[in-house]
């Protein structure tokens, strides 16, 4: 779906994808947030039975989408990683492979708060890792764990976003991204992230993400 972001005076025309991500056409840049990679070998090291390998469906999403749109540069809002315990030998190979695969593409990671105690494994991946905002045109990219830094529209995750949509006696979950005035929160990438449920009053818009398509909610806060 393709919507326009930005403020009164400057704004830019992107992508929204259901499979959770966005993509900047302008710039030939996709971005997205939050896969948390690993997290099912993490909670195995606390004991919690939970069969290894979902990090290969969520690359497998992630290179559909790089096959379709052809991005210049796939930014990532954060998060990439679970946390320490999540950095295996077969995660960390698959990596690589996954790398060597698109080697022609930048990869820029903005550090998240799950990033914590990483950095030497993320040291050893060719992707350019960035403190703080990712600025360019209308845009401020941020994870969104800290207070802004900048008057610029924000494009966000953090929060992994989820609309609780009723039918009669039915209720489903749905990922969404969640727009305001100033920002754009991601819904979050990762099969295994669970998510928070946001009150659609708060936001002007809600984009409800399907497995095959966008469903705008408009909200009118």
């Amino acid at each position: 779906m393709n919507i326009r972001l930005g403020t009164n005076d400057d704004s830019a025309s992107v992508i929204l994808a259901p499979e959770k991500a966005l993509f900047w056409q302008e710039e030939r840049v996709l971005a997205l947030s939050d896969v948390h990679l690993g997290k099912a070998e993490s909670l195995q090291a606390l004991g919690i039975n939970i069969p290894s390998g979902e990090h290969r469906e969520d690359l497998k999403r992630l290179e559909r989408l790089v096959e379709r749109f052809e991005p210049l540069q796939v930014l990532i809002l954060g998060d990439w990683i679970h946390n320490p315990k999540s950095w295996t030998l077969p995660l960390q190979k698959d990596l690589m492979l996954f790398f060597e695969r698109h080697a022609g593409t930048k990869w820029t990671l903005l550090l998240g708060n799950h990033e914590r105690g990483s950095k030497k494994y993320l040291d050893l991946l060719p992707i350019e890792l960035l403190e703080g905002d990712w600025i360019r045109g209308p845009f401020a990219f941020t994870h969104g764990h800290e207070r802004p830094r900048t008057s610029h529209f924000q494009i966000q995750g953090h929060v992994h976003p989820v609309i609780k949509m009723r039918h009669g006696p039915t209720q489903v979950r749905l990922p969404c991204f969640a727009q305001s005035k100033s920002t754009l929160i991601l819904p979050s990438f990762g099969g295994l992230t669970g998510g928070y449920e946001v009150d659609p009053r708060e936001f002007l818009q809600i984009y409800a993400c399907t497995p095959t398509s966008i469903l705008p909610l408009k909200q009118g806060a």
